[in-house]
């Protein structure tokens, strides 16, 4: 879980908005699921703040974190790549 949403997080858990320190509580129950359109939501809600402190604050109690990802698309790209490898080494081992 460290490696998703980064080491020492307020929401570690990658299913729900459990805080870190419930988080091996297991009696308690309620907390709100994560899903991609709540997160999006965030990421556009801290996008649109003009103060920096403030959008790194909004994601934290989020669970998230500002890191923008980018996959190109395109020949000799890491996703084009793995698609291939992906295609030839599944038809070889047929």
């Amino acid at each position: 879980m460290s490696l998703i949403h980064g080491f020492g997080g307020l929401f570690p858990c990658p299913i729900c908005l459990v805080p870190a320190d419930k988080l091996f509580e297991h009696n308690e129950g309620g907390y709100e699921r994560r899903t991609m359109a709540s997160s999006q939501q965030v990421v556009e809600d801290a996008n649109s703040m003009a103060r920096m402190t403030a959008r790194n604050q909004l994601l934290k109690n989020s669970g998230l974190r500002g890191i923008e990802v980018r996959i190109c698309i395109g020949s000799f790209s890491p996703f084009y790549l793995i698609v291939m490898a992906e295609y030839l080494l599944g038809s070889a081992a047929q």
